[in-house]
């Protein structure tokens, strides 16, 4: 550790970051803001990052006919997904290709199987051997099915090219990180993987999530329209299937039907947007849970440290769905860094940051009886909610700040990969 401590005084590095998933253009989840942060990391450290994401009109151009002629039914959502992954791949190339032929790196970032693979072909071509990192956010075959709304034949043909980018990246790279360890043990157990990889959980902006004192959090609540006297719970995820977001909706169905929401005053948030919200706007109306149930929509993520600040309980109802489990999710860890409780479904990189009754509380993934009673639990006792608020804001405080997790990302690469 003395020696990699050394180095990285003596040593600033020029670095490279490539990504298939553009944050400058949106921050809708962990990836995008990890790629944000582990950015500023690195440039307050000393180091020069560039960056390279797919760009352009023209890209924006070609995605939107591509997606009109699959809603005139003229292209099929196979064909727009093969379009759309092939386009993007070639966009990263050719500005791989122009950074490459007068810039020197000491090593490359890349940020998911797609941006490896475009690298791969670019130092193919210019017969390039700089040190490559991987960091894999999740399960990118069956991520894609997941997301998307494929029949059974579809979905096979998906997971064979998906699988066929993700053996090509792997098999190139120096080294990968993983944001968890069920990733890491997929990784090598899938594609027999024995160079060097390491699990580093995500981070957070430190600077725009704590815990405020009751004014402030009184100030944030009536600027989103909320009233003070609200026991506010938030879910604030993409909505699809892995998420589990209806299950938190029907949480509040158990909790109706049982008589405590009565004379009561809660409000269940979900912020976010997806292919499964259609079902839970039903499911509320279905059910008339409207009274305590709000579908925010998209909040940008530059505002949304106000929802997680006024909130009182933070809700993370995934499940394991097509094979994927959540991963360290950025929301749960946003939700612990404002001094939340959270209360998260036991599977893969929720159940490792929870300490269940210590920093959080873990149920059984698609059980909304368990949400409920979790809930009820969390509302009737106020020392069992300090107690837990003061854990999870001392583990954040601890584990994930930004500037922390770029270090370890650089000793990593330091010590194993370059």
């Amino acid at each position: 550790m003395v020696k990699t401590e050394l180095k990285k005084k003596m040593y600033k590095m020029k670095i490279l970051l490539v990504s298939f998933d553009n944050s400058e253009k949106a921050k809708i989840g962990g990836k995008h803001i990890h790629q944000e942060l582990i950015k500023r990391g690195w440039e307050e450290g000393g180091h020069s990052v560039d960056i390279i994401y797919p760009k352009g009109n023209k890209r924006l151009l070609k995605k939107i006919l591509r997606k009109s002629l699959q809603i005139i039914k003229i292209i099929n959502p196979l064909n727009y997904y093969y379009y759309s992954v092939t386009e993007d791949r070639i966009s990263l190339e050719s500005s791989i290709r122009n950074n490459l032929l007068t810039l020197k790196y000491d090593f490359v970032s890349v940020q998911d199987v797609v941006a490896a693979v475009a690298v791969k072909n670019i130092f193919d071509e210019l017969k390039i051997k700089t040190p490559v990192l991987l960091t894999l956010h999740g399960y990118f075959s069956r991520e894609s099915v997941n997301y998307g709304n494929f029949d059974s034949a579809e979905q096979t043909k998906i997971l064979n090219f998906g699988m066929q980018i993700e053996k090509t990246a792997i098999q190139f790279v120096n080294g990968i990180v993983t944001v968890d360890t069920r990733i890491k043990e997929y990784v090598i157990a899938t594609f027999d993987y024995q160079k060097p990889i390491k699990m580093i959980c995500n981070a957070i902006d430190d600077s725009r999530f704590f815990k405020v004192d009751s004014d402030t959090k009184a100030m944030l609540r009536s600027k989103i329209n909320l009233r003070n006297e609200q026991t506010i719970l938030l879910v604030a995820r993409r909505l699809v299937k892995k998420n589990g977001v209806i299950y938190a909706a029907e949480a509040i169905k158990v909790l109706k039907d049982s008589g405590f929401l009565l004379g009561r005053n809660i409000k269940l948030l979900i912020v976010g947007r997806g292919p499964e919200q259609k079902e839970i706007e039903e499911f509320i109306i279905n059910n008339n849970l409207d009274e305590w149930i709000d579908v925010v929509g998209i909040v940008k993520h530059s505002f949304i440290d106000s929802y997680y600040k006024s909130a009182d309980i933070i809700l993370m109802p995934s499940i394991l769905s097509d094979d994927i489990e959540e991963a360290t999710s950025l929301s749960m860890l946003e939700g612990l860094a404002c001094g939340k409780t959270v209360i998260a479904s036991a599977i893969g990189g929720l159940k490792e940051v929870i300490t269940d009754g210590v920093n959080g509380i873990l149920v059984k993934d698609k059980n909304p009886t368990e949400i409920a009673d979790s809930i009820k639990k969390v509302i009737l006792s106020d020392k069992f909610l300090f107690e837990i608020e003061k854990n999870a804001q001392e583990y954040a405080e601890k584990n994930c700040k930004y500037s922390q997790h770029s270090d370890k990302f650089l000793d990593f690469v330091i010590e194993k990969v370059i």
